[in-house]
């Protein structure tokens, strides 16, 4: 026999999410979490058909940043340490936004700049890094109450994990 089911799914922000993607000619995702309680109000992928792309990992790009700075900062970095901005930084750019150029932790969270983040991750202390991406959920089982991959962060080195500062390489 059927038994009720409780979902934290909210139908007006689920119909929301669902229209936000129509139109849209490239695969997409939308996840919409209630920050005050961490549940999840909607999902909706695009295409429809297959794996929900939603539930699915991907490297979370500059967003990743925000646990490199509490590591820059765990380790002994102000907002106000100098650090460079420059074009390019073995082999990685920045976005055409971002002004090149001396600057702060502060200027380099703020404007993004991958290089700078590139750099000063360089000079973390052994595990820093992971232990930062740990400290916020990565490589932890199932941090949702709903089965999805969970975020991962590379551990052994290499050149697969040089950008993982910056939330690229093999970081999901």
């Amino acid at each position: 026999p059927p038994v009720p089911v409780r979902t934290t799914l909210d139908l007006a922000v689920q119909a929301a999410a669902e229209q936000a993607l129509v139109g849209l000619d490239s695969p997409s995702a939308l996840v919409a979490v209630d920050s005050a309680t961490g549940e999840v109000r909607a999902a909706a992928s695009l295409p429809v058909a297959g794996r929900p792309r939603a539930f699915t990992s991907y490297a979370p790009g500059s967003v990743f940043k925000v646990v490199t700075a509490a590591a820059l900062l765990d380790s002994g970095l102000a907002l106000s340490s100098p650090l460079d901005c420059p074009d390019t930084f073995r082999g990685t750019g920045n976005a055409s936004t971002v002004r090149p150029g001396p600057t702060t932790l502060l200027g380099a969270f703020t404007q993004s700049c991958n290089t700078a983040f590139l750099s000063a991750a360089e000079r973390l202390p052994q595990g820093a890094l992971a232990r930062s991406a740990q400290a916020f959920g990565f490589g932890l089982d199932q941090v949702l109450p709903i089965a999805a991959e969970s975020g991962d962060f590379p551990t052994g080195g290499g050149s697969a994990d040089a950008t993982a500062a910056i939330g690229q390489g093999r970081v999901e």
